[in-house]
């Protein structure tokens, strides 16, 4: 299975349960996943024999992939649109709190951002949209670095 998930011409690798090369998996073509000793979410390690192992599936996949990926990536009219707007959920002034004038805001009127827990839960929003997603890891300080 290995060989086929990484178009390998050859079985010159091994296989391993750690990184530091222990707990050494057999390459067979019989034995279950079960009778290996794995279960689901397993890391294994794989390990060339030879150096040259990955060069000419490396070599085949490069070009494979070069064609199959478009050099220009159309993005839909919706994901364009939203993207020029602000995205922050206006909030009303709040008579009691804010002794400001109209054009000013405070910290009981400032815009909720799409992604404020407050606002979720308090209009009853179990998931957030994609686009809430994105602003909330690109926002902030760092910018999503």
């Amino acid at each position: 299975m290995v060989q086929k998930s990484f178009e390998l011409s050859s079985l010159q690798f091994s296989l391993f349960k750690r990184q530091n090369k222990t707990d050494s998996v057999d390459n067979s073509r019989t034995k279950t996943v079960k009778a290996a000793g794995l279960n689901h979410g397993d890391r294994l390690f794989m390990f060339p024999k030879t150096q040259n192992l990955f060069q000419n599936a490396n070599s085949s996949s490069q070009t494979e992939t070069k064609s199959k990926v478009p050099s220009v990536v159309v993005e839909d009219e919706i994901d364009i649109e939203l993207s020029k707007l602000e995205g922050s959920i206006p909030k009303s002034k709040d008579k009691l709190n804010c002794q400001h004038q109209g054009n000013s805001q405070c910290v009981h009127c400032i815009p909720y951002d799409p992604f404020d827990e407050e606002y979720l839960k308090e209009q009853k929003i179990k998931f957030m949209s994609f686009h809430s997603y994105i602003r909330k890891l690109s926002g902030g300080l760092s910018k999503g670095k």
